[in-house]
């Protein structure tokens, strides 16, 4: 059973690190028991993919890659809280895309602590989502530094 008081002891061992990023495997995990503790502790829940298609949907799509990370950016810097949570980021997976979510996690993490409810499956040290043959298919080695051990 995770608690808030768990979730604020991962939050303050990354704090003032050059990324602050904490990645929760959904899978792994009751969401429901975690987004109670998120919300109790004040932290901003915010759907990725939402957000994303909304502010993207009136950007052409050969410019939407380069506009990803300001979008996200702005977004997280509209919130004065020091942590958010951003869940649900399947588009972020999206080929039209071309991004590497963990390299742009990573990027929005410098001055707010990140937490990320990974859809995908994480196993050791390496974060994967969707199967080899999935046009989406994403898989990061060498995450554990941000993968909280449930």
């Amino acid at each position: 059973m995770i608690t808030a008081d768990f979730i604020s002891r991962e939050i303050e061992q990354i704090k003032g690190q050059r990324y602050q990023l904490l990645i929760i495997p959904e899978r792994k995990v009751n969401k429901p028991e975690i987004l109670g503790c998120l919300k109790q502790l004040n932290i901003p829940i915010l759907n990725l993919s939402l957000i994303l298609s909304e502010q993207l949907k009136s950007v052409p799509e050969q410019k939407r890659p380069r506009e990803v990370s300001s979008t996200l950016r702005q977004v997280i810097h509209r919130y004065d809280t020091d942590v958010i949570c951003f869940e649900k980021m399947e588009y972020l997976f999206d080929p039209e895309l071309k991004q590497d979510p963990l390299r742009l996690l990573e990027s929005l993490s410098g001055n707010k602590v990140l937490i990320v409810l990974w859809p995908g499956e994480v196993q050791d040290n390496t974060l994967t989502y969707a199967t080899p043959e999935h046009p989406e298919f994403y898989q990061k080695q060498g995450s554990e530094q941000y993968i909280m051990r449930i």
